[in-house]
């Protein structure tokens, strides 16, 4: 697993692998393809026979390095699949200021179907307030400073997080971290939470763009193996995993994606609350960019 960055006690992993069907691609994969994953990603390549094997070790493989965070990603393996190509992500940091224990207290959550659910909250108060028409939000840095978690509370009070972030765009994200403000007290709280979440990502991935990766007609894969149309993608799934408390977060995700063939002058401080005691998106972000790499929403706790 790739160390990415490593600050203080923060770690965020990144990990790359391909599993290579021998008994139908054989040695007609493009070793140039298989060269540039090797240097570029650093990932580990695997030519074996495809059979319940593979996928056990597959799985083993993502419980390894999502520090057991995520147990397994596939069930098994169609007769024709040729490859199957796998990342994983790793994410353990501690918050550069702690939450003490007066900060922690029971209060209620009401989840995305009207139930109240009781848990315990982390209360804070900061500097950084963000705020467009579609949500508000707050910024809790990690040890190290490169990275914080990011919490986006919807100002649709009645929608869940899931339809939410379904409906909330690229632009609209950039529009929400452009509104960054200094000029208030932010009084933020949220639960403390642990969550697991799955997804088979084709329809996501087709709403992109990129349909035609998915058609066997009209895939074209050459630059791996074989001839345009020869390879296609059947599915691509995505696992994450995430574990919020008082004293920071582990986080982790794995997709798998299968490819087949066919004072006096004191100002008086204006506050802001961000309460998220109802469904939210959350997200670690890169404090540089604020690009998020890794994200997922809370509807229950």
């Amino acid at each position: 697993m790739d160390r990415i960055n490593e600050a203080e006690q923060v770690e965020f992993t990144c990990a790359n692998a391909v599993w290579n069907n021998r008994r139908i691609l054989g040695d007609k994969v493009n070793m140039d393809y298989v060269d540039y994953i090797e240097d570029t990603f650093n990932a580990q390549y695997n030519v074996t026979d495809f059979n319940k094997k593979t996928a056990d070790e597959i799985n083993k493989w993502v419980d390894e390095h999502t520090d057991h965070m995520i147990k397994d990603i596939i069930s098994d393996l169609q007769p024709e699949t040729v490859m199957v190509l796998v990342n994983a992500l790793c994410f353990e940091a501690e918050w550069s200021g702690k939450y003490s224990d007066k900060d922690v207290y029971e209060e209620d959550f009401t989840s995305a179907d009207g139930t109240v659910q009781t848990g315990m909250f982390l209360h804070d108060e900061s500097k950084v307030y963000y705020e467009s028409d579609k949500a508000t939000g707050f910024v809790k840095s990690y040890k190290g400073g490169d990275f914080a978690f990011l919490a986006i509370l919807p100002t649709d009070e009645t929608i869940s997080a899931n339809e939410f972030a379904k409906n909330f765009t690229a632009e609209d994200y950039e529009e929400f971290i452009n509104s960054k403000s200094l000029d208030y007290v932010v009084i933020s709280k949220m639960p403390e939470f642990e969550t697991d979440f799955n997804i088979e990502m084709n329809d996501t991935i087709k709403g992109l763009g990129a349909d035609t990766v998915f058609d066997p007609d009209a895939a074209d894969f050459s630059g791996i193996a074989g001839a345009p149309g020869d390879l296609y993608i059947s599915k691509i799934i995505h696992k994450t995993h995430i574990e919020i408390d008082r004293n920071g977060t582990r986080a982790a995700a794995a997709t798998a994606g299968f490819l087949s063939g066919s004072g006096e002058n004191q100002v008086i401080p204006e506050y802001r609350y961000v309460e998220c005691d109802r469904p939210f998106v959350y997200a670690i972000v890169d404090v540089k960019t604020m690009a998020p790499v890794f994200i997922g929403t809370v509807n229950s706790i």
